[in-house]
């Protein structure tokens, strides 16, 4: 019989939660894993990963040992969405750095999410990064992205190529590189799966860690269309003025930006102040007094005004594959039902 707070199988030593964006995940990196890892006597997200983590996901050999020496010596779960690249041109080479970082052995979780509502929360995202761009320039077909390949920046999502979200694609390159695969959709974030799987969970716990989830705030909600629409007014009046946003997407000034995340590249204009501590005394007083847009358009316009949620328009909408729309929405199904068979037999 296994005790409580051990894991199934001691091969499941490593978990690691890759993303996709914008599929709860900021839920469960604060409200489930914490409380997981605590129980069951799990390493979550160690200082040797969250260093390659501000590295944007780059590392040299020693950042690959001291990881490894982790995984040697701890059970680790891990949950970054980046790990998954954002962009699904890219997906086959994150997939291959996982690998490196973190072994074959390793569980693997996918968070996915309804295909249209997924980009629509993964565009409305980038808005809110300062990368300001009308939808039907952001999303193209596979050969209008070859076409501008060359004038992108690499691991970059200026552009989506909505022809690329493939679920079944993307379970596919994972289920060759790792032994333990699951996708999670979003509609049942709650469910606790894959966990009550991975773990030993009474149903006690798996009731409270439901709850935990269900009651969790949610942070950083999507622009209203109201805030879409200034939004995209306000780059109008800025583009007249030979002026833009500065975004997440943005070429770094310098390298010291370069281990910087989007939530902490401001709006700027000119060079930087050569003097660091004018220039870090500047940065706290315009964070005390000087909002950022996103700030007005989250904390006041969407709270003043009757939310009214942004939609992909129609346009948009014809251009994606219907074919593949539905084949996405077929795999989330069949998983839909496995869940909820999962925790009908849990139940009993």
């Amino acid at each position: 019989m296994e005790k409580d707070g051990k894991t199934k199988n001691m091969k499941q030593k490593k978990i690691i939660h890759i993303g996709l964006p914008k599929t709860g995940t900021t839920s469960l990196q604060k409200y489930l894993f914490p409380e997981i890892c605590k129980k069951y006597n799990f390493l979550y997200n160690p200082s040797e990963f969250l260093k390659i983590k501000r590295q944007r996901l780059t590392y040299d050999k020693s950042d690959l040992m001291a990881l490894k020496k982790i995984f040697a010596e701890n059970n680790v779960m891990i949950s970054h969405e980046g790990l998954v690249d954002w962009n699904p041109r890219n997906w086959l080479e994150a997939s291959n750095r996982a690998v490196e970082l973190f072994g074959e052995d390793a569980t693997i979780v996918i968070t996915i999410r309804e295909p249209v509502d997924y980009m629509r929360s993964l565009y409305i995202q980038k808005i809110h990064e300062g990368n300001i761009i009308k939808p039907d320039d952001f999303f193209i077909t596979s050969t209008e992205y070859d076409r501008l390949k060359l004038f992108l920046p690499e691991r970059s999502m200026l552009r989506f190529d909505h022809q690329m979200l493939d679920y079944q694609y993307l379970k596919s390159i994972y289920e060759k590189r790792f032994k333990s695969v699951y996708l999670l959709p979003l509609s049942r974030i709650n469910s606790i799966y894959p966990f009550n799987k991975l773990f030993t969970m009474s149903r006690k716990q798996i009731a409270n860690y439901e709850k935990t989830l269900k009651n969790a705030p949610i942070k950083n909600k999507a622009y209203s269309n109201l805030a879409f629409k200034l939004t995209l007014k306000r780059e109008a009046i800025l583009k007249c003025l030979n002026l833009k946003s500065s975004g997440s997407e943005d070429y770094p000034l310098n390298n010291s930006l370069i281990n910087k995340t989007s939530s902490e590249i401001g709006v700027s204009s000119g060079s930087l102040s050569t003097n660091k501590k004018i220039s870090k005394k500047l940065s706290r007083l315009l964070k005390k007094f000087v909002k950022p847009w996103r700030w007005w358009m989250q904390m006041v316009v969407d709270r003043i005004f009757p939310y009214r949620k942004f939609n992909l328009p129609s346009e948009v909408l014809d251009k994606f594959d219907k074919d593949l729309l539905s084949v996405n929405e077929k795999l989330i199904k069949n998983i839909e039902d496995e869940i909820d068979a999962l925790k009908n037999d849990i139940a009993l």
